[in-house]
C-alpha cells in the first residue's frame, strides 16, 4: 500500500460540476485511507 499521492491537473474549476463533484469524492476517498495527496504548480505549462 502507498502512503502518497501525486496528482497533476489544471487548476481551472472549468463549466462541468461533475468534475468538482468527483474531486470532492475523490479527496474524502483518499483522507479515510490516511493517503497523502502531493500537489503543485508553476506559472508556466509543461
Amino acid at each position: 500500500m502507498f502512503s502518497s499521492l501525486a496528482v497533476y491537473c489544471g487548476s481551472s474549476p472549468g463549466n462541468d460540476p461533475q468534475y468538482a463533484a468527483l474531486a470532492r469524492e475523490t479527496g474524502r476517498l483518499l483522507a479515510s485511507r490516511n493517503i497523502r495527496l502531493v500537489y503543485g504548480g508553476g506559472g508556466v505549462g509543461m
